[in-house]
């Protein structure tokens, strides 16, 4: 091909290719920040009801302060609840004492005082202790008050989330094909700018459900198209670095969330700052080059050869002309026609990066489907049905479907769920993002040695174990570090799964996953449980795909079809049943003799 031929002129990983990947990697950084920063801007704190008659009540006079007076009227004023074990609070938080009539002072026995219990009715109060507002508590504007029978709007407004970035990734992914991929990616870093600040100003909380789920429109399509753009110059034996660098950014990203978080307990200040840094990658438009490959689909060769004669310039080595003529990029042009996104898909094969399953990498699914799952059909005529015509080629995309959705829940499960496991909300939420590192690094060394198929079984089996152990452990450190034992595994997993129809199914396990802790209201392990369960379930069937460890991949359907038969009788048979239903085919379209004789006799007489 013409751009293989091309990055070897160029050099594998240049001054130029450096830059602009160093550019791609500082813009990805807030794609891990809005994903993820609802863990604290959603952060649980104890409440409980306001008591209005003994609100003007000052508890100076008793040296007590503030968060101590609020604590003591609960004590006195809310009902207890015996026997509650956290993470349950031991007093109600939906109900309260009647107190009319009475006054407040410390150690008012509330149980012999007080006989009628009524609802909430004038708010509540909020334990400010770890966060000093959230989305749940905020009073700034108009009271969230995401409690008691609203309790459950957070994971709501998380899986909103969710489902803008599915609907978002086949809006942007079909538009970056229309009008370049370069003021598509920083039409989403708009996206990630505008409307980031504009959460911070919502007044309630419809306003901040509709502009978090139009966040997510654009939110994942930054790093797709970032991670396009900044590695599609990065020679083969480079990529492999390329994209494991790139999963070391997202975990750095995670990592820095929980030290910002720590450092500005305000949502509002929060869900700001981070989101104005989407206006230093709004300043990075003139340094971003548009993609090469996407310029010669396009016909565009005038543009296609200035920006590679800029990157020779830059790196300093010549580019023969033959190499830019006219008859070249032609030939490269009719190929990239149909298959530009299939050159994108291969530099993600190519890199180990597999991100799609991590951020949806719906653009795929908008453009081919045949290819989705490894076939790279080249004609533009193949159809998603074409996958479900063969009986292997079926079942092993249902297997792909089922474990690309559970990969998915139980990755985001665990990472939303990081900052609930203890008291220590930023370390653990830090760990959960520092231990896919080791994930990633024994995917890097290990998948081209052992083979992809017994490493993600491996890494489903140790996910699902670790979240069942959970259940059986208190809230603290060792349930932190066995959930973190989870999280390496689910990490490992999305390294090691594949690309493609499946990532459809991706978006829907990212939706479900937030959804699934409501479900912790009826049995607080039954998250973990689900987690558990799902892994479990999808590492068996993972060992029926076939291995790809050493094996070219196949180019057609039929080929898919045959791929992984491994003895030789099995492809002899397959090949005589295939041959049998190709004879059997041209028999069915092929007139017999009778009927051949008729038709010429006829066709004679009427020109006699």
């Amino acid at each position: 091909m013409f751009f293989d031929e091309l990055l070897q002129h160029l050099g594998e990983f240049g001054r130029y290719q450096r830059r602009v990947y160093f550019l791609a990697c500082m813009i990805v950084i807030p794609t891990a920040w809005h994903i993820a920063i609802q863990v604290f801007t959603a952060g649980y704190a104890d409440y409980w009801c306001k008591i209005p008659d003994w609100e003007d009540t000052e508890c100076t006079k008793w040296n007590l302060t503030d968060m101590e007076c609020k604590e003591a009227k609960r004590d006195a004023g809310v009902p207890k609840v015996p026997g509650a074990t956290p993470p349950f609070p031991p007093f109600e938080q939906c109900m309260r004492y009647n107190v009319s009539g009475v006054d407040f002072y410390p150690g008012l026995n509330s149980s012999a005082e007080f006989d009628e219990i009524l609802k909430c009715d004038a708010g509540w109060e909020y334990d400010t202790t770890q966060y000093k507002t959230t989305i749940i508590t905020d009073v700034r504007i108009q009271t969230f008050d995401l409690v008691c029978s609203r309790s459950t709007y957070p994971n709501l407004a998380q899986s909103i989330f969710f489902t803008g970035v599915l609907i978002g990734s086949s809006i942007f992914g079909g538009l970056a094909d229309r009008i370049g991929r370069h003021p598509a990616l920083f039409m989403c870093v708009a996206i990630q700018a505008f409307l980031g600040i504009g959460i911070s100003f919502a007044p309630n909380f419809p306003v901040y459900i509709v502009l978090r789920c139009l966040l997510g429109f654009g939110n994942n399509m930054v790093l797709i198209l970032a991670f396009v753009m900044g590695t599609e110059f990065v020679g083969p034996s480079k990529r492999v670095y390329a994209g494991v660098s790139i999963s070391f950014i997202l975990s750095a990203g995670n990592m820095s969330l929980a030290l910002l978080a720590f450092l500005i307990r305000k949502w509002r200040i929060l869900q700001f700052v981070l989101s104005a840094y989407a206006f230093l990658s709004l300043c990075l438009y003139p340094f971003m080059p548009e993609s090469v490959r996407w310029l010669i689909s396009k016909g565009k060769h005038k543009q296609a050869r200035e920006l590679i004669h800029k990157v020779a310039e830059v790196n300093k080595v010549e580019i023969p002309d033959e190499l830019l003529s006219t008859e070249k990029m032609q030939e490269d042009e009719k190929r990239a026609k149909y298959n530009i996104m299939n050159m994108e898909l291969e530099l993600w094969q190519q890199s180990f990066m597999n991100l799609e399953v991590r951020v949806m990498f719906i653009v795929s699914f908008v453009f081919s489907f045949p290819q989705l799952i490894g076939y790279q059909v080249h004609e533009p005529t193949s159809s998603m049905l074409d996958i479900f015509r063969y009986p292997k080629t079926r079942i092993r995309m249902i297997i792909l479907m089922w474990i690309a959705m559970v990969n998915s829940f139980l990755f985001y499960g665990l990472t939303l769920s990081a900052g609930s496991l203890s008291d220590l909300t930023y370390l653990a939420f830090f760990s959960s993002g520092a231990v896919e590192i080791p994930a990633y690094l024994v995917c890097m060394f290990f998948l081209d040695r052992v083979g992809r198929r017994p490493i993600l079984a491996m890494f489903f089996f140790i996910a699902g174990i670790a979240c069942l152990v959970t259940t059986f452990l208190p809230l603290g450190i060792p349930n932190t570090v066995v959930a973190m034992i989870g999280k390496f595994g689910a990490a490992g997993a999305i390294m090691t799964l594949g690309m493609g129809l499946a990532a459809m199914f991706v978006g829907l396990g990212s939706i479900l996953a937030p959804v699934f802790f409501i479900l912790a209201q009826y049995w607080e392990p039954l998250p973990m449980v689900i987690f558990g369960v799902g892994g479990i379930l999808a590492g068996f069937p993972t060992l029926l795909l076939p291995e790809t460890m050493g094996e070219n991949l196949p180019e057609t359907m039929e080929e898919g079809e045959r791929f992984g038969i491994k003895k030789k009788h099995d492809k002899e048979l397959y090949n005589v049943m295939e041959e049998d239903e190709i004879g059997n085919a041209e028999t069915a379209t092929q007139p017999n003799d009778k009927e051949e004789s008729s038709r010429i006799n006829g066709t004679e007489t009427d020109q006699v």
